[in-house]
């Protein structure tokens, strides 16, 4: 869940998959040999399947978490300048695995590691 947890609207996490979307594909745009992961591309199904009964939010959190195992990098977007329940999750995994995080807004180390996968 984002920052405002059960409170968050449907049309805040609709405007917030977008804006995720959006950014992804400018760094998609600037980088096309670097494969990205965005989850809220996949944020209806995820979103109907926890109305639905059929996934918790834990269980969306281990899924996430699977999926950042085969990650190189995890770039936190967090466009409100805090990070949402699920985003610590997903970066104390990453942290706990080795994997490298980066946060969108505090850091340019991003362009410099994209650009090395960028060139290969």
């Amino acid at each position: 869940m984002g920052i405002k947890g059960k409170e968050a609207t449907e049309e805040t996490m609709v405007k917030n998959c977008k804006k995720a979307i959006r950014y992804g594909n400018e760094l998609r745009d600037v980088y096309p040999n670097v494969e990205f992961y965005i989850p809220a591309e996949h944020e209806g199904f995820v979103h109907r399947a926890y109305k639905m009964g059929f996934l918790t939010i834990d269980q969306i959190l281990q899924i996430d978490c699977d999926i950042i195992l085969t990650c190189d990098l995890v770039i936190l977007y967090n466009h409100e300048l805090v990070l949402s329940s699920g985003m610590k999750i997903e970066y104390e995994f990453a942290f706990e695995n080795n994997i490298q995080t980066v946060n969108w807004l505090a850091c340019n180390f991003i362009s410099d590691f994209l650009k090395g996968v960028n060139n290969e």
